[in-house]
Order: structure tokens, then sequence, then C-alpha cells
């Protein structure tokens, strides 16, 4: 008899536990500030599968009701894909950049793109999308890496002019992690030529 209880005790508890945490995933609000975490962390390994399926269950009365969550979550998973090299995540920036009307949005897509170019080391599509971001709407770390990038596609298509004040700004920076490649590109840039 004893056992008997102690068996329905611990069913029961497995029970609630189990419905805990189907709650706990199933709830769109609690996935998505997890996915942003994991994004603001640049986890975007962990981030992306979460976002990617937020994406594909929006809803035409998500779309109606709750805009603005949508417009992030549509960024977030767009910026992730670009992270991932996902196989359509650059026409799809493209479009959302077109599309898009939240101009701090569509500056950070283009920092996204660029970040993308640069890692393909296609300098002139990076340059391009660095041109049309804004610094005022990324993190200090985005901002640092972005100048250094920026500065390293210029150096590379021979705009040293272009090229020079960046890798000044980041050897003023005694805390930018691009510092010494910044001062080795800088060194470069004074010999005559």
């Amino acid at each position: 008899m004893k056992n008997h209880i102690l068996l329905a005790f611990g069913l029961l508890g497995c029970g609630l536990i189990h419905a805990q945490q189907t709650r706990y995933y199933s709830d769109p609000q609690t996935k998505f500030k997890e996915a942003k975490a994991y994004f603001q962390n640049g986890q975007y390994g962990l981030a992306y599968p979460l976002l990617r399926e937020l994406r594909q269950s929006v809803r035409e009365t998500d779309v109606v009701n709750q805009p603005i969550t949508v417009q992030e979550i549509n960024y977030y998973s767009l910026a992730c894909a670009l992270m991932q090299d996902e196989a359509r995540a650059e026409q799809e920036a493209i479009d959302y950049i077109d599309l898009e009307k939240n101009t701090a949005r569509v500056q950070m897509m283009n920092y996204h793109l660029g970040e993308f170019y640069f890692r393909h080391s296609d300098f002139k599509k990076a340059v391009e999308h660095y041109e049309l971001s804004n610094i005022a709407n990324l993190s200090n770390t985005d901002i640092a890496t972005m100048k250094f990038h920026q500065g390293y596609s210029y150096f590379t298509l021979q705009r040293f002019a272009q090229a020079k004040p960046l890798f000044n700004a980041i050897r003023s920076n005694r805390e930018d992690p691009q510092l010494s490649r910044g001062k080795l590109l800088l060194r470069i840039l004074s010999f005559p030529r």
C-alpha cells in the first residue's frame, strides 16, 4: 500500500514537472526573449533555430496585433541567418532592406549584410553596406568591428584615404580589440607610395 502511494505521488510530480516544461517551450514571448538574449550575447547558433521557428509560426493576426514583435522576429532571424551563412539569407536581407520602413532596423541590417560580405571577401559590397549603416544604432563592439572591417575593406580596394581615418580611430581607442591589427595597417599606410 505504501509503495502504491509513493508511486502515485511520483507520477503526479512528474506530470507537474512535464506540464511546466511544456508551457515554457510553448510560450512565444519566452522563446523570443531567450532567442534575443542569445543573439545579444553573440550566440547566433542558439538563437537562430528559436527565431526561425518563431518566424515560421507568425500568423496574420500576429502581424496586425503585434507588429513590433513580428518586425523584431524578422530582423533577428535574418541577422542570424546571415551569421549562419544560410543559403537564402543574402537575398532575404536585401529584400528586407528594400521593403522595411524602420530606418534604424534597415541601417542595422546593412551592417549585418556588410559583415556577411566581409566574411566572404566581397569588400566592394561590404563597403557599400557599411556606408549605409549608422553607428548610432550599433553596440560599441559592433562599432569597433565595423570600423576595422570597413577600413580593411577600403584598404583592400586601395582606397587608402578612406581607410586611414578608420584605423586612426581604432588606434586612439586603447580598449579596441582590433587595436594591434589597426596599428599595423596604419603603419603600412604611412609608407610613401
